[in-house]
């Protein structure tokens, strides 16, 4: 890493942490908002000690905010705040061969996403699985002035594996568009 006129370069940081294997470049810079510019590569990455350490957090909140809910709903109303993307913009390119530590490793991790005062967008999120299968999300949560933030998400997939057993005759293909537009 160095500093070139006031920024952060990140010529070549490589990361290894247990199974996970990363590779970061680009910049920082703080002329008056944060500003990042990244690209991450890695053959590996293991997000079990994320993915238990929001489990951990989850079970402790749940216990903590135990209270009567309007079961009328199938999703619940959880507050959405962009305020923190007002001083702070970000584009970051992802590219990892392989995931690890969740119920079924997903392979060729490919995303883009930027995020800023106006909101996050996923301009491409794709994966595989061990079948050959995989999906590709894009999406926003945008940040409208005078009104609520808006979700947008679309999701396209074939050959899922959705946690559900394996018919025994035959073979099924699962071929799913499903798009979600949430207007809060």
């Amino acid at each position: 890493m160095i500093r070139e006129n006031g920024a952060l370069v990140i010529d070549t940081l490589a990361l290894q942490s247990g199974d996970s294997d990363l590779i970061v470049q680009g910049t920082i810079e703080r002329p008056s908002d944060l500003q990042v510019s990244l690209d991450i590569v890695g053959t590996r990455l293991n997000v079990d000690p994320w993915v238990d350490a929001l489990r951990k957090r989850n079970d402790t909140k749940s216990k903590r905010d135990h209270r009567a809910t309007d079961n009328r709903y199938v999703l619940p109303d959880y507050p959405i705040s962009t305020e923190w993307l007002s001083h702070f913009s970000a584009d970051v390119d992802l590219q990892i061969d392989e995931l690890v530590g969740m119920h079924r490793p997903v392979f060729n991790v490919q995303g883009a996403f930027t995020m800023g005062n106006s909101g996050i967008r996923i301009e491409r999120l794709s994966a595989e699985n061990e079948r050959s299968g995989g999906a590709t999300l894009t999406g926003s949560l945008l940040n409208r002035p005078e009104t609520a933030p808006q979700l947008d998400i679309a999701i396209e997939g074939s050959e899922l594996v959705l946690g559900i057993p394996k018919a025994p005759l035959g073979r099924y293909q699962l071929a799913a568009l499903l798009r979600i537009q949430v207007q809060i």
